[in-house]
């Protein structure tokens, strides 16, 4: 397939952050340009019409309605537009978060049939999400936002946060509210929701927001935006390219192997366990044999501090080191594609925790108490005091472990 020498790309106001770019130039067919653009600067944009197709992200899906020529169905239903294709001329709006979202819940294996579902926020991507989950037959869509009355409106509920809808069973986010940078924070608490089945937000930076790693605790089928970025991108790779798709793969195919690598990519590894259980010297091979950054946290703080840990928990005693830690988690936690080495005591800190977990998979290095090497920690100077430590730790382990190493022999 040749590639094209036309000029896509995506118009935001901060693309800082955004994957669109790597996404789409994994096929291989053509270049693509970001635009960050000022609400002032939009009117002259269009007007040069210097590109030949466009996505569009917040906060434009509204705004670019009033420069198109024609527009898809789904545009018209919405009012919500997130791709342009100029054709001779004239510019005709599509929707593809329409089929993005279908695939995220697809993949899922979420059933929004007969149930009742919940909705966070009231903004262009919601009415996209609700525009999709009246097609497969809810019992009932709820949406909560946060002034009201609202009244029941296209067989929507409007509710505000504070009123009662804790009997739903799917729960889908909308908002931005957990999205980096402001991680750690939900609209709703999961543990209030008895009948909940599965849990769905658009938020894929971090990968599991506060609302995704509540429901991964509970057992709750969920879902970050990931699937839908890279179906709606693939969705508007073949608009671009009129059908036809590079390498004789399919839409589908291109989506699923896309998604297996930007997955493969952004994740983390973090490893827990005992001091002297040797999460430094696996992590480093780690790092190594997956090309990640190996990060330590412990010489986080060391760097940060300028003196060792040892001295540190020596100096300023363990409740002092304790925050430190929590600096350090949130510093690693924030950041993809690594292989994160923790202190023995971070699982005693369920927001640091809670920090590192949010791109991350938690490996639990264990090792025979016998074999531990406890020269210089200062918590764990003998094995009294270390098997103290152990029967503390050792449920935390347990409980945050999704990989289980056992590093028992030596080498």
């Amino acid at each position: 397939m040749a590639f094209s020498e036309k000029i896509y790309g995506l118009l935001g106001r901060n693309l800082s952050h955004s994957f669109s770019k790597e996404i789409h130039e994994k096929l291989g067919a053509y270049n693509f340009f970001m635009w960050e653009r000022e609400p002032e600067d939009i009117p002259s944009f269009f007007e040069k019409r210097e590109f030949d197709g466009l996505m569009i992200t917040i906060p434009y899906k509204e705004r670019v309605l009033e420069y198109l020529d024609s527009m898809s169905p789904e545009v018209k239903a919405l009012s919500c537009c997130n791709l342009i294709l100029k054709d001779e001329g004239r510019l005709k709006g599509f929707n593809t978060d329409v089929y993005g979202f279908k695939y995220m819940v697809k993949t899922a294996g979420i059933s929004i049939e007969d149930e009742k579902v919940l909705v966070l926020g009231d903004g262009a991507t919601s009415r996209t999400v609700i525009h999709c989950l009246k097609e497969e037959n809810p019992k009932e869509i709820l949406q909560a936002k946060r002034k009201g009355p609202f009244a029941v409106k296209d067989n929507v509920k409007g509710l505000t946060y504070e009123d009662d809808f804790k009997d739903a069973a799917i729960v889908i986010n909308t908002t931005p509210v957990g999205m980096f940078p402001k991680t750690g924070e939900a609209l709703v608490d999961l543990s209030q929701f008895p009948k909940a089945e599965g849990v769905l937000d658009v938020i894929y930076n971090p990968l599991y927001s506060k609302l995704l790693l509540d429901a991964k605790d509970r057992g709750i089928k969920f879902s970050n935006g990931l699937p839908m970025l890279i179906a709606q991108a693939m969705e508007a790779g073949e608009i671009f390219l009129n059908g036809k798709m590079p390498e004789g793969r399919t839409k589908e195919e291109w989506i699923e192997r896309i998604l297996k690598e930007e997955q493969s990519r952004l994740k983390n590894f973090v490893f827990i366990g005992m001091p002297g259980s040797g999460k430094t010297s696996i992590g480093k091979k780690t790092a190594r044999d997956l090309d990640k950054v190996f990060v330590d946290t412990d010489e986080l703080i060391e760097e940060a501090l300028g003196k060792s840990c040892e001295d540190i928990i020596r100096e300023k005693g363990e409740e002092f080191f304790r925050a430190q830690e929590l600096v350090a988690a949130k510093a690693a936690g924030e950041k993809t594609g690594q292989v994160i080495s923790t202190g023995g005591g971070m699982v005693l800190q369920e927001k640091a925790m809670d920090y590192l977990r949010q791109n991350s998979e938690v490996v639990y290095i264990k090792r025979p108490l016998e074999k531990l090497d406890m020269k210089g920690r200062p918590l764990s100077e003998n094995m009294d005091v270390l098997r103290k430590l152990y029967e503390l730790r050792k449920p935390l382990y347990e409980r945050y472990a999704e990989t289980v190493y056992d590093n028992s022999e030596d080498y």
